[in-house]
């Protein structure tokens, strides 16, 4: 399933009308159609003003394990997140075979 279809899935599921996330996202309600039909790809600031708005893990868009860990900055104590993805192994294959053709 396209992230467009998952947002909007998710968006059905909650009960939540596209106008709702359209003024709660600051994104055009054209934009949001399009992003929702899979015209267009979201990117990364709006995709997490969907997440924020939906109360949904970004990992939830996506077909690959997404883990996040946040951690306490050693120098100043400020929290920062590490996010690792695991691909499927099949496409780390497929990369490594690509770049040494290069």
């Amino acid at each position: 399933m396209k992230i467009g279809e998952k947002i909007r899935q998710e968006r059905l599921k909650k009960g939540i009308s596209q106008d709702w996330l359209v003024s709660k996202t600051g994104i055009s309600q054209f934009i949001m159609s399009k992003i929702e039909t899979g015209a267009k790809a979201p990117n990364v600031e709006q995709l997490t003003k969907i997440a924020d708005a939906l109360e949904i893990p970004l990992a939830k868009f996506f077909d690959v394990p997404i883990n996040q860990e946040f951690t306490n900055c050693s120098d100043c104590g400020h929290n920062f997140s590490t996010i690792t993805i695991q691909f499927p192994k099949e496409l780390i294959e497929l990369i490594k075979k690509l770049s040494d053709k290069l």
